[in-house]
């Protein structure tokens, strides 16, 4: 689950790699992938050093001595990947690439086949940008007036491949930058904005709040959807204001996130946008006013006092970017159709990052995503031993960088292999088991697919009925599967639900917040729960797998007039 991903890779000690004496380029990297993993105590009982690239079978790993889909098994593929010597598996890191090594060797050891490339680690190159904000310089140009922004009310993002991010240019606002045709709304109609640095209002109006799938929590008001937005639009920067914020929020938030490095896509057109601003409060202020628009109250729509003047921003700052790789690892059962059935799971997670107060560095990732990805690996080890083949091939992959705007599943998509172009639909898992039994099931997207009565009546089998909240709505975008609803693919990720069953009501929850320190491996999850969430997946995967009638996105749905997800922030 997004948003931003850390990949720093030093904690107190320096990172794996100076550790073991290794340097961090990409052939040193590739190396590292077989012997780090020998290196570590922790996994030097479950993996010897030979090459996981291979595929060779070698010894088994511990996890593949149980049956498939055994609660045995799950724990010790999620404890493996959660564990404190995978250093948060943030792409471009040692911890990452071991990750994927792990993965590859345990697809190979689940009977799965490579794909066409023979290699079961597919590379994505990413690039990884870190604005200085020491050298960071922004003024607004208001007629003949020059308005400074002083820097501890910035937070910047760059998305170009450039030591020197530099601009000046017109700015136009937008409102809250927010289109949504499927409720009629568009605060771009009539606006040009090629060339141009947006102004937007951070979140959502009231208005909009009362429209939008997801309410406070819908998409349209993330940044994420409406950098989308601008990058359709030829926005060069983006600019995003919110006068009524904590001044306190905001410092602790810039101090958190001002030195961490932003993954964007290293392939294909950049696009537009090259850089992105988030303004503290006072900064928000100004910039309104010499807009001249009114003071925004919370939940309003601003209107401006008069006809705007001309104003620009000139924007100058030192960039570190490079071109990182991180691999997808990705893995086939040969079914006896030429459709294939999508099953993924994002592998990575936020690296080592700032300390919580205890200390804890190392954001584990456990629930997320550490619990999906060993789930698709259990997955793979049942449908690869079924001794009836599936009908529609099974394509299991897990990705990488999907808390960074799901750059490996786009990757995914953008770079098609011979014989597995024909995804007909993505069945997604991210969280998985650390929850007692329910009663309900999610489904994400909760509306605008025919899916929801069949996964229905597919529950049934376990006691399980499909309960939607209004929450829900807001979680459409928020994962892997957002890349297969932007292609027209019908892509879902199922929970199990907040209805806990009478037996557990006492039971203790176990792991802390996603995306945080806390988020590590607890054998006081509880074994049904863990296994209630593996049937699930399994039922619907065969249902599809072996011929059911695929759901198709509804002719009338807003997830018809939703585009891929661009230009991810924090």
């Amino acid at each position: 689950m997004q948003p931003q991903a850390d990949i720093v890779i030093r904690s107190s000690t320096g990172s794996l790699a100076e550790s073991l004496g290794l340097g961090s380029s990409m052939l040193t990297r590739r190396i590292a992938r077989s012997l780090t993993l020998g290196a570590i105590v922790f996994l030097a009982g479950c993996m010897p050093a030979s090459d996981a690239e291979s595929g060779s079978d070698g010894d088994l790993l511990p996890a593949f001595e149980a049956e498939a889909l055994s609660v045995e098994s799950f724990r010790a593929h999620a404890s493996a990947l959660a564990h404190d010597s995978m250093l948060g598996r943030a792409p471009g890191t040692d911890g990452g690439d071991m990750a994927a090594t792990y993965l590859a060797r345990s697809f190979s050891q689940a009977g799965l086949v490579p794909p066409p490339t023979d290699s079961f680690l597919v590379e994505v190159p990413i690039l990884s940008t870190t604005v200085d904000h020491t050298s960071l310089e922004a003024v607004l140009l208001v007629d003949d007036q020059r308005i400074s922004i002083a820097a501890e009310q910035m937070l910047a993002t760059a998305w170009r491949n450039e030591d020197l991010m530099a601009l000046e240019g017109p700015m136009e606002f937008v409102g809250h930058g927010v289109s949504a045709p499927g409720v009629g709304w568009d605060d771009f109609t009539g606006r040009d904005l090629a060339g141009k640095v947006a102004v937007a209002i951070t979140g959502l109006s009231d208005t909009l709040i009362g429209v939008l799938p997801g309410g406070p929590d819908a998409y349209e008001g993330t940044n994420s959807a409406k950098l989308s937005e601008l990058r359709k639009r030829g926005a060069v920067g983006a600019v995003f204001v919110n006068a009524e914020a904590d001044a306190g929020a905001f410092g602790r938030t810039r101090e958190l996130y001002s030195q961490l490095p932003v993954l964007s896509k290293a392939w294909g057109d950049p696009g537009s946008l090259r850089f992105g601003l988030e303004l503290g409060p006072a900064a928000s202020r100004a910039t309104l006013e010499a807009l001249r628009i009114d003071q925004v109250q919370a939940g309003q729509e601003p209107e401006a006092t008069s006809s705007p003047p001309s104003v620009g921003i000139t924007l100058t700052a030192a960039v570190r970017a490079a071109v990182v790789t991180s691999p997808n690892v990705v893995g086939v059962v040969r079914g006896s159709s030429d459709e294939a059935i999508l099953i993924s799971a994002h592998y990575d997670g936020y690296g080592v990052g700032p300390p919580d107060e205890e200390g804890d560095s190392i954001y584990n990732g456990a629930a997320d995503n550490a619990a999906g990805t060993a789930g698709i690996v259990e997955l793979a080890r049942y449908f690869s031993a079924r001794t009836t083949p599936p009908v529609r091939t099974l394509v299991f992959v897990a990705t990488t960088a999907e808390e960074n705007g799901g750059l490996g599943m786009r990757h995914f998509f953008d770079h098609p292999q011979s014989g597995l172009e024909e995804v007909v639909l993505n069945l997604n898992v991210d969280g998985l088991g650390f929850s007692p039994p329910t009663n309900d099931f999610a489904v994400f997207p909760m509306e605008g697919t025919t899916a929801i009565a069949d996964l229905a009546e597919l529950a049934s089998e376990l006691g399980m009925a499909y309960r939607g909240e209004s929450w829900h709505g807001g979680m459409t975008y928020a994962f892997d599967h957002a890349e297969s609803l932007a292609r027209g693919i019908v892509g879902l990720t199922v929970w199990q639900g907040s209805q806990t069953r009478e037996e557990y009501l006492d039971a203790e929850r176990t792991g802390g917040p996603t995306h945080s320190p806390n988020d590590e491996y607890s054998p006081q999850s509880i074994d049904d729960g863990i296994r209630q969430h593996l049937d699930l997946y399994k039922i619907i995967v065969e249902h599809y797998a072996d011929g059911a009638l695929i759901p198709r996105i509804e002719d009338e749905s807003h997830l018809r007039s939703v585009g891929r997800v661009e230009g991810h922030t924090r």
